[in-house]
C-alpha cells in the first residue's frame, strides 16, 4: 500500500494500533516512575516522630496548657520568650532566647493535615508517613500533567518525571512530618499552574477559581507557596494566547489585561497584607524575612541560587555545607566553575523555547522565596520541579547519544552523563543513605531521651538541666520528646547549651554555678542562633530570666561568650533540681560539684550516622 502524497501518516490498522498504544505505553512508564519515586521515599515509614513532631504531638494531645498553639496553628510559636509564657516556661524555648525573638508562621493547611492524621492514627507515626507518601505521589502526577500541558514532547516529559521522582532533595519534606509544609506548598503551586493551563484552553471561570483556591492553599501551607504567584504570571506571559512574535512590553500589556492576572494579584496582595499586619514572620538570625532584615535575606538569595542549582544539577548536599561553615566559599567556587558551563550547554541544546524559559523561571523563583530558611536540601523541593523539567527538555532534545557521538557533540554528552549520574544513578543510593542516617538519628535521639537517667520518683514539678549531648538537635527537642514518650508533664528539661562543647563546671555557693566552654564560644552553634534575633555577642553582665534560674554572661572575649553564671531559685542539691551529662553513651544524672570545686566535662563527639 502506498501513502497518498501529502499524507502525514499511513492509515493502516496496524499503524492505528501502534498510535493508540504509544500514549498507553507513556502512561504506563509515567505510572511506574511515580511508583518508583514513592518507593524511593518509603524508607521514611520507619522514621517515626522526630524533633518538632513532638511539639505538635503535645499540642494535639492538649498537653501544653496556656499555650497559644492550636491544632490549626501548629507553626505559630509567636513572641513567647518572656518569663511566664507557656512555651518558655515549659522549657521548649532555651534560656538565651532573645526578648524580641519571634517565629510566627501562618500554615493552617499543613497544621490541619497533621491534625487529621492525629485524629485517624493517634500516636501511630507510620500513618502520618503514609499520608506524606501519598501526597508526594499526587505531586508527581500533577507535575507530569503540567509538563504535558506545556506542550512538552512525550520523551522529555518522562525524562523530567524520572529526575523529579528520584531526586533525593525530597527526603526531608516527604520523610519529616513537620516539614510536610514544603511538600504541600509545592503540590499546590503545581496545582495552581495546572488549573491555569485548563483555564487558558477553554476560558472557563471554574478553572480560574480553582487556580485561585490552589494559590491560597499553597500560601497557607508554607510561606514559600507565594512562588505560585510569579509562576502563574510567568505562565500567562509565555503561554496564554501568546502570538508567535511578541515583544516583551506587548506581552506584559496582554497579561495585565487578563482576568487571571488581576484575580491572582488581588488574592496574593491580600494575603501578604494580612500576613504582615497580623505580625507573622520571624525575627531570628537563622530565618531572616524581607521586611525585618532585607539585607540578610538578599545575601541568602545570592548564596542559595548558585548553591541550590549546584545541588539540583550535581547532587551537592547543602546540609553538609550548612554543618561545615568553612565549606561555603569552596562550594561557591566550585559552583562558579561547574554551573555556568553546564547551563550554557543545556541552553544551547534546548534553545530558549517557552518551556525552557518557564522551567528556568520556576527554579529561580522557587529559590528566591525559600531564601529565608537555613541552608538545607529541604529548601530545594519546589525548585527541583523546574530543574527536572529543564533536564527533561535537554534529554528530549539530545535524542540518540550514538548520533551525537558521531557528530562530535562530546560536551553535550558529558553534561548528559553527569546529570544522569547525579540525578538518577547516584540519587537513589544517596536517598538510601540519607534515610538510613535520618532514621538512625531520629531513633537514636528517641532512645537517648527515653532512657535518660531522670528520677521521676521525685515529686514534681522537676527541673532537669542538660549540660551537653552528642547532637545539637537532642537538647532542642528533648523536653517535648520526654513528655510525649513518658506522658510525663511534671518534668521540665532546660538545656544549658545546644552543642557537645567540653565544659568547666564550677560551683560558687548553694545556688550559683558557672560553666565555661572548653571549645567554641557559647551561643554560636547554628541551632543556638535560631533563638537569637542578632548575631551581636551579648555583653558581659547581661542577664536572662527564667523561673528556674537567672543566667548572666560572666566572661566575654573577642571570640564570644566563654563563661555563663547560673543562679538557681532552689539549692543545687535540691532533689527536684537534676543535672544530666553525656557519659558512656547515655544521659546520666550527676550531682553538682561541691561548693568551691570544679568538674571538667570532655567534648562530646557527634553521633555516627552510617
Amino acid at each position: 500500500m502506498t501513502t497518498p502524497q501529502g499524507s502525514a501518516e499511513p492509515s493502516t490498522p496496524e499503524f492505528s494500533v501502534r498510535r493508540a498504544l504509544a500514549p498507553r505505553r507513556a502512561a504506563l512508564v509515567a505510572a511506574l516512575l511515580v511508583l518508583a519515586g514513592v518507593a524511593n521515599q518509603s524508607r521514611s515509614l520507619g522514621w517515626g516522630f522526630m524533633w518538632d513532631d513532638y511539639v505538635h504531638q503535645l499540642v494535639l494531645r492538649e498537653a501544653l496548657p496556656g499555650s497559644h498553639l492550636r491544632p490549626w496553628s501548629l507553626f505559630d510559636f509567636g513572641r513567647c520568650a518572656a518569663a511566664g509564657t507557656a512555651l518558655f516556661e515549659s522549657g521548649l524555648l532555651p534560656w538565651w532566647t532573645d526578648a524580641d525573638f519571634a517565629a510566627r508562621f501562618f500554615r493552617p493547611v499543613t497544621s490541619l493535615s497533621i491534625w487529621l492524621d492525629h485524629a485517624l492514627y493517634g500516636d501511630w507515626a507510620v500513618g502520618y508517613h503514609l499520608t506524606s507518601l501519598a501526597l508526594f505521589g499526587v505531586l508527581l502526577v500533577l507535575a507530569q500533567r503540567l509538563f504535558r500541558a506545556l506542550g512538552v514532547a512525550g520523551a522529555a516529559v518522562l525524562w523530567g518525571l524520572a529526575f523529579l521522582a528520584l531526586d533525593d532533595v525530597h527526603g526531608f519534606p516527604v520523610g519529616w512530618i513537620a516539614n510536610r509544609n514544603t511538600l504541600l506548598a509545592s503540590l499546590f503551586i503545581v496545582a495552581t499552574c495546572v488549573c491555569l493551563t485548563h483555564y487558558a484552553a477553554g476560558r472557563k471561570p471554574a478553572w480560574l477559581g480553582g487556580a485561585a483556591v490552589c494559590l491560597l492553599l499553597a500560601c497557607t501551607s508554607k510561606e514559600s507557596g507565594l512562588a505560585a504567584y510569579p509562576l502563574a504570571m510567568l505562565y500567562l506571559l509565555l503561554f496564554d494566547r501568546r502570538p508567535e512574535r511578541e515583544a516583551l512590553p506587548a506581552g506584559v500589556a496582554r497579561v495585565l489585561r487578563s482576568p487571571a492576572c488581576w484575580t491572582l494579584t488581588i488574592l496574593t496582595a491580600g494575603f501578604l497584607t494580612f500576613y504582615v499586619l497580623a505580625g507573622y514572620g520571624a525575627t531570628s538570625v537563622i530565618y531572616p524575612t524581607p521586611w525585618h532584615d532585607p539585607a540578610a535575606y538578599l545575601s541568602r538569595v545570592c548564596v542559595l541560587i548558585p548553591l541550590g542549582l549546584s545541588g539540583l544539577l550535581f547532587g551537592f548536599m547543602l546540609d553538609l555545607i550548612a554543618e561545615h561553615g568553612d565549606w561555603l566559599w569552596p562550594a561557591l567556587g566550585a559552583t562558579i566553575v561547574l554551573v555556568p558551563p553546564a547551563l550554557w550547554v543545556i541552553l544551547r541544546t534546548t534553545r530558549l523555547t517557552r518551556p525552557v524559559l518557564f522551567a528556568g523561571g520556576w527554579a529561580i523563583c522557587s529559590l528566591i522565596v525559600e531564601a529565608g530558611g537555613d541552608l538545607s536540601d529541604r529548601l530545594l523541593m519546589n525548585a527541583s520541579i523546574g530543574t527536572a523539567l529543564l533536564i527533561g527538555l535537554y534529554f528530549g532534545e539530545l535524542g540518540s547519544w550514538r548520533v551525537r557521538a558521531r557528530e562530535g557533540h562530546y560536551a553535550r554528552l558529558a553534561v548528559a552523563g553527569v546529570l544522569l549520574l547525579a540525578g538518577i544513578v547516584s540519587s537513589v543510593p544517596r536517598m538510601a543513605l540519607l534515610s538510613l542516617a535520618l532514621g538512625r538519628l531520629g531513633a537514636g535521639n528517641r532512645e537517648i531521651i527515653a532512657s535518660a537517667d531522670i528520677a521521676r520518683s521525685v515529686p514534681g514539678p522537676r527541673d532537669v538541666m542538660l549540660l551537653n549531648g552528642p547532637d545539637p538537635l537532642l537538647p532542642l527537642s528533648m523536653g517535648a520528646t520526654w513528655r510525649v514518650v513518658h506522658t510525663d508533664y511534671q518534668t521540665r528539661v532546660l538545656p544549658l547549651q545546644m552543642a557537645g562543647r567540653g565544659l568547666r563546671w564550677r560551683r560558687l555557693d548553694q545556688h550559683t554555678m558557672t560553666v565555661t566552654s572548653l571549645s567554641t564560644p557559647f551561643l554560636t552553634n547554628r541551632f543556638e542562633l535560631v533563638f537569637r534575633s542578632s548575631r551581636a555577642t551579648p555583653s558581659m553582665g547581661q542577664t536572662y530570666e527564667t523561673t528556674a534560674f537567672t543566667a548572666t554572661i560572666a566572661e566575654v572575649d573577642a571570640a564570644g561568650v566563654q563563661t555563663i553564671s547560673f543562679r538557681f531559685v532552689h539549692a543545687l542539691d535540691d532533689p527536684a533540681c537534676q543535672f544530666l551529662v553525656w557519659d558512656q553513651g547515655k544521659l546520666a544524672r550527676i550531682p553538682p560539684p561541691a561548693i568551691g570545686e570544679t568538674l571538667e566535662l570532655p567534648d562530646v563527639p557527634p553521633p555516627k550516622l552510617y
